[in-house]
């Protein structure tokens, strides 16, 4: 009996190892799909498919589309490390900026109940590295000085 538990725990570690090993994937929530299309725009830099999913998501926000090229020009856009939390029209995600600085972020997203999705709330702030995420090193003076160096020899 003993043997039967321990092959038990055995297998649901293994598996919770696969699942937490996997790349989080955004649901087909309307608040998921919203959030999708927001990393899909910002990521792609593209000023007219940036344009076109304001006008579909966020109208209220004109402003929006200097922001976002901002943002994309800032972080080099995001790669979506967890979900946090996902309800239907509202969705908890932490993100790792593929430049910049290799931050990452927590977005928030909150969503109207319609067709499209219209953002009636939105956030992104810059948190700690989440528990075993890699850190990205930072460089010292004495490195970027070994490199400078090395260039002009």
């Amino acid at each position: 009996m003993t043997r039967g538990i321990f092959s038990l725990l055995i297998a649901a570690l293994s598996m919770g190892q696969a699942l937490a090993g996997a790349p989080a994937e955004l649901p087909s929530t309307p608040a998921g799909k919203v959030l999708a299309g927001y990393l899909e725009a910002v990521d792609s830099g593209n000023k007219d498919k940036l344009d076109s999913f304001i006008k579909a998501h966020r109208p209220d926000r004109p402003d929006a589309l200097d922001r976002m090229l901002d943002l994309r020009w800032n972080t080099g856009g995001f790669d979506l490390y967890s979900i946090e939390s996902s309800q239907p029209l509202n969705i908890q995600a932490v993100l790792h900026e593929r430049e910049g600085n290799g931050n990452y972020n927590r977005m928030s997203v909150s969503v109207s109940d319609g067709d499209p999705a219209v953002i009636t709330n939105i956030s992104l702030a810059v948190i700690p590295p989440p528990a075993g995420a890699p850190v990205p090193e930072r460089l010292t003076q004495t490195g970027g000085r070994r490199g400078v160096d090395s260039r002009n020899r």
